[in-house]
């Protein structure tokens, strides 16, 4: 698909606005980021700065303008690369130009180009996809982060895929059991964490109209286990007794200054709850600026046993409940002694079978003077193999 932007003379340029978006990292008041489509369905990226900016903010996605696009003004840039817009020129504006809404109308067609997922855990970091799923559980929302996020779960047939929603897509109205569809997506990877991410120009359309062709019929089933379609990039592991030979070293010959936090991976069965899960207090406490699960256990392997916090997100994927569901949960189980074989029974599914935990070792020194010494072993995040 061409565009109808040239590098010469003035182009007449019909196109819909289909994503917008301000870049506060940028160091230019007010810098603007728009992705505009058009009729065929080729898309270019917008970047706007200076006395342009008051020509474009206004405008709404979703609708169709007029605009007359200086040459000099049309890139080359392979924007895929940095955005995830299939284009080989970008737009870069820095002075006004005339800008109307069009007569010309059409209806919202993005075209997409699905990835396959069973072929998504073999692309590389920071590669641009297309993915449609349906929500299977509640969104969530990371108010402890320093970047507006939502967090949704998409699956296609026994696949799951977490999405990270970011900046002004983390808005979105998104419910269980709706389709979303994702154009221009990215793998992003933070340590062992491979996820994927929306970036600033990426197209989010929740429940698309239905079009011949298209992949919206979205085999998703209930009942079952689930496989992620992205695997974590765990390190080599090591044994638990590895980790109690570096933990009592470092409590017989104390360090004057704290060492930094070691990273390792542990690979063994997490400790089943009991009936003693309901007669201590719930295994939840208070982040930065919401409630987070903490969960304090043993992990065994063939070595021995060592006692370990299971965070949040690695509580997450372990249950299958956000803070609020484990809450509910506890207190259901406390309230009414009837129910607390079924609670445990749906907390400890999996909890029989083997688990792949990225661990942090962190010493910590404790005490009115700071003379004690304590090293955590924190499951940061983990992954549920396969029944064994």
């Amino acid at each position: 698909m061409i565009s109808t932007l040239k590098r010469t003379g003035v182009s007449p340029y019909v196109a819909m606005l289909v994503a917008k978006c301000k870049v506060a990292k940028w160091n230019v008041d007010g810098a603007l980021l728009l992705r505009f489509m058009e009729k065929s369905g080729t898309s270019t990226a917008f970047v706007v700065t200076g006395p342009a900016v008051t020509a474009f903010e206004t405008l709404e996605s979703g609708r169709i303008y007029e605009m007359q696009i200086p040459g000099k003004c049309v890139s080359q840039k392979n924007t895929h690369l940095t955005f995830g817009v299939q284009n080989t020129q970008q737009v870069v504006m820095k002075f006004p130009c005339k800008v109307n809404v069009a007569t010309a109308s059409w209806p919202f067609e993005f075209p997409y180009q699905f990835q396959s997922w069973s072929s998504i855990n073999e692309l590389e970091t920071d590669a641009f996809l297309d993915i449609c799923g349906k929500v299977v559980s509640e969104p969530v929302k990371d108010v402890n982060s320093g970047l507006h996020k939502l967090t949704i779960v998409l699956c296609n047939d026994d696949l799951t895929q977490e999405v990270d929603l970011l900046g002004e897509h983390a808005n979105a109205r998104v419910h269980v059991g709706d389709i979303v569809a994702l154009g221009g997506v990215r793998l992003s990877k933070y340590h062992e964490q491979r996820t994927l991410q929306t970036t600033f120009l990426t197209v989010v359309e929740i429940n698309p109209t239905r079009r011949p062709n298209e992949a919206y019929d979205i085999n998703c089933t209930e009942d079952g286990p689930k496989r992620k379609a992205l695997k974590l990039s765990f390190p080599a592991a090591k044994t638990v007794l590895h980790v109690q030979e570096l933990k009592a070293g470092l409590l017989k010959d104390p360090p004057t200054v704290l060492p930094p936090a070691q990273a390792v991976t542990l690979e063994g069965h997490l400790q089943r709850l009991s009936q003693g899960f309901f007669d201590a207090d719930v295994p939840i406490m208070e982040g930065n600026k919401k409630e987070i699960m903490c969960w304090q256990t043993t992990l065994r392997d063939s070595t021995g046993s060592v006692q370990v916090k299971v965070w949040d997100k690695a509580c997450y994927h372990l249950f299958a409940v956000t803070v609020s569901g484990f809450r509910d949960l506890w207190e259901k189980g406390v309230e009414d002694v009837t129910t607390q074989e079924e609670v445990l029974n749906q907390l400890n599914t999996y909890l029989d079978q083997k688990v792949s935990c990225f661990c942090t070792v962190v010493a910590r020194k404790y005490g009115k003077d700071g003379s004690l010494l304590d090293v955590q072993i924190n499951v940061k995040n983990l992954e549920v193999h396969a029944t064994e």
